[in-house]
């Protein structure tokens, strides 16, 4: 049984939960409401943009690695997932997933994988 909520698919109909598939448990994950944060002139903070979405993994399999990719073809597709937000609630998304970069190859696998999701759009 599933610890998160966390889940993805092509289509919101093909949805899985990460750890259905095999992937190891997002306990923590980044959103942000906005892409981008200006200051105005009165020097509040002003958001615009699309929200975006972060999930860490600090340990993926090459197998691991591989379900997750196959989700992008190419550096970006869209996807459907399923992530926590700032209240703590889930939400179900379109968005862009990019493929992870920056991640450090170790015995088989990968440590501190990053996968970003730009563009969320309520599903």
């Amino acid at each position: 049984m599933a610890i998160y909520s966390y889940e993805i698919g092509a289509t919101a109909i093909t949805m899985q939960n990460i750890e259905d598939l095999g992937i190891n448990a997002v306990s923590v994950s980044k959103y942000t409401p906005y892409s981008v944060v200006s200051t105005a002139a009165d020097g509040t903070s002003v958001g615009d943009g699309f929200p975006e979405a972060e999930w860490p993994f600090t340990y993926l399999t090459q197998t691991m690695f591989n379900i997750l990719c196959a989700y992008v073809s190419g550096q970006s597709s869209v996807v459907y997932i399923n992530t926590k937000q700032y209240d703590g609630t889930y939400d179900t998304f379109s968005a862009i997933m990019h493929l992870p970069t920056g991640t450090h190859v170790m015995g088989g696998g990968y440590r501190d994988v990053k996968v970003r999701f730009t563009h969320l759009e309520t599903a």
